[in-house]
């Protein structure tokens, strides 16, 4: 699908002052919210640009490599396989961005709600030290018994990589605690509200790479309350993000956190 005489003027408008991933990104983000499943590449944002004759100027605030950077990623999420069982697909880029994030980025990985340890098990391989938070509490969501259990059963081999903390990530000492440590992945995937999302994010806002889960889910009474969530932390924490209609989950990003020398 080509652009749209608007996004064209969004293109022009915008052009020297996003860069050409930031462009695409938004633009696939309003598509998906008017019911338009086509996304908007960067390639299509750059033909846009050439045939109305702009250039991309130089400077402090529009070098490429923070389009580089962002690319990559993103790229890489893009081209993970499409499964038929969708939480298993977000299981895949999750990881896939975790990945990422080892490969460029200093600290340990961190999950927020780890309910039966799929997720949690596949971390523990990437060969860095896992932290995984969850209360376990019954009677809260998705939790009805024996959760914690089929957890500990998957998660038997991690030995020292896996730390597990059962408590809840709304508790000071553990929101203390994840603030000082120096994290280079955090999914977030807690409690599914307005108020437990948004402090979630925050705790691990400094983390360059956020995966924050089920903000396309329809399954849900409300499925847009998680995106609003997503969406406010990309403006509070100066945050880059991607995600699409077509996923679950979406990311939060910081292309300008200091990578691995």
């Amino acid at each position: 699908m080509k652009l749209s005489r608007e996004e064209r003027k969004y293109v022009k408008d915008l052009c020297n002052s996003k860069t050409d991933m930031d462009i695409s990104i938004e633009l696939t983000r309003i598509r998906g919210e008017l019911g338009i499943r086509d996304s908007v590449t960067i390639d299509m944002v750059r033909k846009a640009r050439y045939s109305m004759g702009i250039s991309k100027r130089r400077g402090k605030n529009h070098g490429i490599k923070r389009e580089d950077s962002q690319m990559e990623l993103v790229e890489r999420l893009k081209a993970v396989e499409r499964v038929e069982n969708k939480k298993e697909e977000t299981r895949l880029r999750v990881i896939e961005a975790a990945k990422y994030a080892v490969e460029n980025y200093p600290g340990v990985l961190v999950e927020i709600g780890c309910h039966k340890g799929k997720t949690t098990s596949r971390l523990c391989q990437l060969g860095r030290q896992v932290i995984a938070v969850d209360p376990w509490e019954l009677g809260t969501q998705n939790c009805e018994g024996g959760e914690r259990e089929e957890f500990l059963e998957r998660t038997k081999d991690c030995g020292c990589a896996l730390e597990v903390v059962r408590s809840s990530s709304m508790d000071e000492d553990i929101m203390e605690r994840l603030r000082n440590t120096t994290i280079a992945f955090a999914y977030v995937d807690g409690l599914h509200s307005v108020r437990a999302c948004s402090i979630d994010i925050e705790t691990v806002s400094h983390s360059p790479i956020i995966g924050v889960d089920d903000i396309y889910n329809r399954d849900t009474q409300d499925p847009t309350i998680l995106k609003k969530v997503f969406d406010s932390a990309v403006d509070k924490f100066q945050k880059a993000s991607v995600a699409s209609p077509a996923w679950r989950e979406g990311f939060l990003f910081d292309a300008g956190a200091e990578k691995i020398r």
